[in-house]
């Protein structure tokens, strides 16, 4: 119960300090180009199991 209630905290407090930043990232990718700011990507976990993941996205190709 201890370690559950250790990592909730750390994830909430790495939530809080890194959402400005995260938020600011969004805000660039949606200025620089159309389209959503997040993909959806799966993957395959532990015993074979396929999970989602949300990933910011990229410009891609050459820039002027």
């Amino acid at each position: 119960m201890a370690k559950r209630l250790f990592d909730f905290v750390v994830a909430l407090a790495g939530l809080i300090a890194l959402g400005p930043v995260m938020a600011l990232l969004a805000l660039a990718v949606k200025l620089d180009s159309r389209g959503p700011v997040l993909f959806s990507q799966t993957r395959v976990g532990r015993d074979s199991s396929p999970f989602r993941v949300l990933k910011f996205r990229a410009k891609t190709g050459a820039s002027a």
